[in-house]
């Protein structure tokens, strides 16, 4: 972790002078969120927070006995693309559904990005680049 940190905040220094956007993801509960340094990273570039559910972005259980079930999987993104934020900001739980845990079976599935996570990030992207 500590190389791929050192060498994505050198990147930022370099998205900042070009005036691009800079966007961490993880996790909401991840470790990570916590650290002296991503915390100076997100103050140092004023990257905003913004936190989503993965059961809104099409999250769903792979195990046998719960096929397709929503995984509720609360993601974030530091960002200062305004794109993201307001993409990813209204993507939380619904809450008129029930979850399965995201373990066992399960785990793996959520390792990956969605169709939906996929497209919104993408469409985020193309909105911010159309607005510069």
């Amino acid at each position: 972790m500590e190389g791929l940190l050192a060498a994505f905040t050198g990147l930022c220094e370099i998205a900042q002078l070009c005036r691009c956007y800079i966007a961490i993801e993880w996790p909401n509960g991840c470790a990570y969120w916590k650290r002296g340094d991503v915390l100076d990273l997100i103050h140092k570039y004023s990257l905003e927070i913004v936190k989503f559910d993965g059961c809104a972005l099409g999250l769903t259980s792979i195990a046998r006995s719960t096929l397709h079930a929503p995984i509720k999987k609360p993601w974030r993104i530091a960002t200062n693309c305004p794109e993201i934020i307001r993409g990813f900001g209204n993507k939380l739980c619904t809450k008129d559904h029930d979850h399965v845990p995201c373990s066992g079976e399960n785990t793996k599935v959520s390792e990956c990005y969605t169709p939906m996570y996929v497209r919104c990030l993408h469409d985020s992207f193309e909105q911010a680049i159309g607005n510069r």
